[in-house]
């Protein structure tokens, strides 16, 4: 059985940050508003609610794996501006073994947009969900 990747990339930037005190800082958009990618436009209102209720939104690459930061947790940000949903994740755990690799692939050079091909803001989930 063939299994079906998506993929949703955006051309916003994404930083990532080495901090004096060893941590490592993420910070860049999860979504653009009113840009076409697989043929849905995410609208300004699109994560009202979840910056409303501070929704428990964590940050996953590739929409897998052990979230690198969560609202919850405290290690993240979420705000809406006039381009899309910011993400901030100033202190990310370097020894993570996901980390090292970002952080590897920006010194060698690599635009961010190829090595964060998967930044996902996800708060679990969506069950009946409206269209955006």
């Amino acid at each position: 059985m063939m299994s079906t990747i998506e993929r949703r990339i955006t051309d916003a930037k994404i930083e990532i940050r080495n901090n004096d005190d060893g941590t490592v800082g993420l910070r860049g958009y999860a979504a653009v508003f009113d840009s076409v990618a697989h043929g849905e436009v995410v609208r300004r209102s699109a994560f009202s609610r979840t910056i409303d209720q501070r929704d428990n939104a964590r940050l996953l690459i590739n929409h897998d794996g052990v979230p690198l930061a969560s609202v919850k947790a405290g290690t993240m940000t979420l705000s809406v501006d006039d381009r899309g949903l910011l993400v901030d994740a100033p202190n990310l755990d370097p020894k993570n073994p996901t980390v090292q690799e970002l952080v590897s692939a920006m010194n060698r050079g690599v635009e961010p947009i190829e090595t964060l091909p998967g930044l996902v803001v996800s708060n679990g989930p969506r069950r009946n969900a409206a269209p955006r």
